[in-house]
């Protein structure tokens, strides 16, 4: 019994020590000396009438209050000018109640056209700030839609205040 706890131990070890010596070079030169880790996460683009289209939040986080922004980027590798009007829907989903049996769904707050005429091999950023004040702890995204063809991106929270986060952390009183 002691032998063969001795011999299992071992194959553990060994495979312990294999694993990190061939992951160990990977993590080291993964980031350099002051480099940070950051996700990146692929902004999606919208190509419509040979023009791309892409939303951008001005920030991911918000107070409550804030109005919440976002840039259209459009660029046209084509010889032609396009004329196109965008449809920019901001969907919000309210904050989840710890008494609730099912998640909130994102309902439309708000709707805007822009109407955008983008010269040939030339590019342009278009900033909206809708009218729109947000509430604490709640979640919500742009959707940008041109014609049938729509994309999903510039999403972002709303930060709830310090009083709501400490009383839903700290103990029970007895």
């Amino acid at each position: 019994m002691k032998n063969d706890l001795t011999v299992v131990g071992g194959y553990a070890l060994a495979t312990l020590v294999v694993a990190l010596g061939l992951l160990w070079p990977y993590q080291v030169s993964a980031i350099g000396p002051g480099e940070s880790k950051t996700a990146l996460i692929a902004v999606p683009v919208l190509k419509t009438q040979g023009c791309e289209l892409s939303l951008r939040g001005t920030q991911t986080s918000y107070k409550p209050g804030d109005m919440p922004g976002v840039e259209i980027r459009a660029v046209n590798p084509g010889s032609t000018p396009v004329s196109l009007t965008a449809s920019l829907h901001l969907m919000v989903t309210p904050p989840v109640s710890p008494m609730a049996r099912m998640m909130p769904s994102a309902r439309e707050i708000w709707k805007g056209e822009c109407p955008l005429v983008i010269a040939a091999q030339k590019g342009g950023i278009v900033s909206l700030t809708p009218n729109v004040k947000l509430l604490a702890g709640a979640t919500g995204y742009f959707v940008l839609k041109v014609g049938q063809a729509s994309t999903n991106g510039a999403g972002f929270a709303v930060e709830k205040p310090a009083a709501q986060v400490a009383a839903r952390t700290s103990p029970a009183k007895g």
